[in-house]
């Protein structure tokens, strides 16, 4: 799965960085794409590709100096000298995955493995600089992608999809550590935008509905009871909340 982002060149591909296939001579790392599917690279995965592959180099295998255990596989699958994707093990299982999916030498690609050998979490770099700025969290076909917009490692704003259409979205813009604003989308289209106007309670105070028209129906919840009421278009209020929201 590939998802990018419209207000910023974001690229996040969900796929593994595992080999396609390097039984029949198929391209084994291929750029920026990351090749499907989503599995665990497990030990006897790795075993089996470094078997497969056409070169004994692309594969070397780092131990414990004095336990003897496999702590890491490194992988140059171009055959330049540079390792593209590193495989920290533990209990014979992969870990972690860091990638360079652009070749530069820098990591942009992370992927986190559970116990079980699932894969848990894809992060990614937006500045492609080796540091980590966004992650997604696929389950089934929902995706839930948390990027820190200021790259300092906090959540300011999460993305959801499905079957690979952003569904919604939710963001702090403020930095006070509560979401202010949110959006959810049809079809890909906007169909509601909410806000938090006072941006201090983590709750939406007005929401604008799309459906077919030039105008949303705005509506507010002054109470803070999760009710909202229609209040009357046409005024500079509501041509001011029109225009934020677009």
């Amino acid at each position: 799965m590939r998802i990018e982002y419209s207000r910023r060149r974001i690229v996040l591909d969900t796929r593994s960085v595992v080999p396609k296939r390097v039984s029949d001579g198929a391209e084994l790392y291929p750029g920026a794409c990351l090749v499907r599917p989503l599995i665990a690279l497990t030990l006897l995965t790795i075993a089996t590709l470094s078997g497969a592959c056409r070169s004994r180099d692309i594969a070397t295998p780092v131990y414990d100096p004095v336990t003897g255990k496999l702590l890491r596989i490194d992988y140059d699958y171009n055959g330049d000298g540079r390792v593209d994707v590193r495989a920290f093990m533990k209990n014979g299982k992969t870990e972690r995955l860091e990638g360079d999916a652009d070749g530069d030498g820098r990591i942009d690609r992370w992927e986190y493995y559970r116990a079980d050998g699932t894969l848990e979490r894809i992060g990614g770099s937006t500045g492609h600089d080796g540091r980590e700025d966004t992650w997604a969290y696929p389950t089934g076909g929902d995706v839930r992608v948390d990027i820190s917009t200021h790259r300092d490692g906090v959540i300011d704003r999460r993305e959801y999809f499905r079957n690979q259409v952003l569904v919604k979205t939710e963001a702090d813009t403020n930095g006070d550590g509560l979401m202010d604003t949110w959006e959810e989308y049809e079809g890909g289209r906007l169909a509601v935008w909410l806000v938090d106007e006072q941006k201090a309670t983590g709750r939406p105070t007005r929401r604008l509905t799309y459906a077919h028209r030039t105008d949303p129906l705005i509506e507010v919840d002054a109470d803070g009871s999760g009710r909202f009421v229609p209040i009357e278009s046409g005024g500079d209020d509501v041509k001011e909340v029109v225009n934020a929201a677009r």
